[in-house]
């Protein structure tokens, strides 16, 4: 909520004396900064109508005002010649609330999907964030299929683009498989695909919450089943504080873990108010008994309960028995470097000259994962982590099997790196940092990556906008600015004979 209202009452009884006034106002600029709007300072006496400064886009507005006399509410009251601001109607009127709205990332929940003749094939529903274009680039939820715009149709016409919060029609130029439910987004900017998540639940009703029942949850145009997998704490109401709880009652504030039967395409709620928002409904009743803000995707990492249910049935098949079909063990070999470093192309190298010796070898390269196994993230931190970890578990289960994987991935943190190797057993794991100086690596560009970070088109650039942290235990460090890449190559291999992985020639 970045616009606050403050109407300091019943100044009449008072006498509208301006210290008390100032007095409530410095309290409550206090009070504000303990729920989040940190920064600034108060506004002097002479203009304590205007907001005060407590935050990046985050402002409190103060109000002397009498309602039983109507000072300030409406007209302008001479009882406060001290204060200089507009009336409480004058600011609602007036405030700036279109630029709250995200018109950055661009979300489509689909409401229905329209067919009225063979010819004719178009989707409906509300943009909820963002802009879009005849002829921008767009993927569906959660099929991960993508096309381009072909036209935005209302009633009459078409629009050249379209907007938060207009209702719209979109034809997409490829036959795509699109259902009530899904969503359509940019390509390049893709929410939170998630069925685990953290959120900030009002408790709206009589019947507290009870983590043992299965509730309905209604995100955007979807609803799915969900289960609570456990209350964190409730908020208490008199001094904020977080108070332990396992349950919520009626009008409770408190952070819940929930896990959906479907994936939902969210948004944390500070970002995008549509997609970072839903209601829970009690399935027996369709009672609305809680209302949520999403604060953070997690870890969908089973719980005790669900692990309880897992049997992992082991392969009859020793690693000794598989390093014997195949002739070679298994092992992961991890690239990781500034993008136009040279890892793709060091690692299709080495899987050639393994592949002809007859070794059981693969590569999982950063852009084809991105268009498949990760198509649903983005480029954050966490995004970012997340891709990682699931190309390092296929990695760890082909390398179970006796192949040699080979990654490159620019995987710019320590701690994910890290986070890599501990998956796998001693001798299965190693790390080739690629270390192009930067200069070079830009110079190169192959996929004009650097100009459009350097143009700001693209934010959160590795070696541009983001840090890059070389790592500091790698089993080789290579220099494809100086070396052939056969070379190089020729010093890979030999490394995974010197360590055991493959036999000498």
């Amino acid at each position: 909520i970045p616009h606050l209202a403050v109407c300091v009452n019943k100044m009449d009884l008072t006498g509208y004396d301006q210290a008390r006034f100032e007095a409530i106002k410095a309290e409550f600029t206090e009070f504000a900064r303990s729920v989040g709007y940190e920064g600034g300072g108060v506004t002097s006496p002479s203009e304590v109508g205007d907001p005060a400064g407590v935050g990046p886009g985050k402002k409190v507005t103060f109000f002397p005002i009498s309602a039983l006399k109507g000072v300030n509410c409406v007209n302008r009251g001479a009882e406060t010649p001290w204060y200089a601001g507009p009336t409480v109607l004058e600011y609602l009127e007036t405030v700036e609330i279109t630029a709250d709205r995200n018109l950055s990332r661009f979300r489509y929940p689909v409401q229905m999907v329209l067919r009225p003749n063979l010819d004719y094939r178009g989707f409906a529903g509300q943009v909820a964030s963002g802009i879009v274009k005849p002829g921008d680039e767009v993927m569906v939820l959660p099929s991960g299929k993508t096309s381009r715009v072909k036209s935005i149709d209302v009633m009459g016409g078409t629009l050249e683009e379209a907007f938060a919060p207009q209702s719209v029609v979109l034809r997409l130029e490829d036959e795509v498989d699109v259902s009530r439910g899904d969503m359509i987004v940019h390509a390049a900017d893709v929410p939170k695909v998630t069925r685990s998540f953290e959120a900030d639940v009002v408790w709206l009703h009589e019947q507290p919450l009870d983590p043992a029942r299965h509730y309905l949850l209604k995100h955007t145009s979807q609803t799915t089943r969900v289960g609570i997998d456990g209350v964190d704490f409730r908020i208490d109401m008199d001094t904020l504080a977080e108070v332990a709880t396992d349950s919520l009652g009626l009008n409770d504030i408190g952070r819940v873990r929930l896990t959906t039967h479907k994936p939902i395409f969210c948004d944390p709620y500070a970002e995008n108010r549509v997609t970072g928002s839903f209601i829970l409904i009690d399935a027996i009743t369709n009672n609305t008994v809680g209302a949520g803000l999403v604060v953070k995707a997690r870890d969908e990492a089973p719980s005790e309960t669900h692990a309880r249910n897992l049997t992992i049935h082991r392969s009859e098949i020793n690693a000794d028995e598989r390093t014997k079909a195949h002739g070679h063990r298994g092992a992961t070999v991890w690239f990781t470097g500034l993008s136009g470093s040279g890892k793709s192309t060091i690692a299709y190298r080495v899987e050639k000259r393994l592949v002809e010796r007859g070794v059981f070898a693969t590569v999982l390269d950063g852009d084809e994962v991105r268009t498949g196994l990760s198509s649903d993230l983005g480029f954050s931190d966490t995004d970012r982590a997340e891709n990682l970890r699931r190309v390092s578990e296929v990695a760890r289960l082909l390398t179970r099997s006796g192949a040699i994987v080979l990654c490159a991935f620019v995987s710019p943190r320590v701690r994910d790196r890290d986070a890599i190797r501990a998956r796998f057993e001693t001798g299965e794991f190693a790390e080739v940092h690629v270390a192009t100086p930067l200069e070079v690596a830009a110079a190169r560009d192959p996929k004009q990556l650097y100009a459009k970070a350097k143009q700001g088109a693209i934010k959160d650039f590795t070696g541009i906008s983001a840090a890059y942290e070389p790592p500091t235990n790698a089993e080789l460090t290579l220099d494809a600015s100086s070396e052939p890449v056969e070379r190089l190559a020729d010093e890979i291999v030999a490394w995974l004979e010197k360590s055991g992985v493959v036999p000498r020639r």
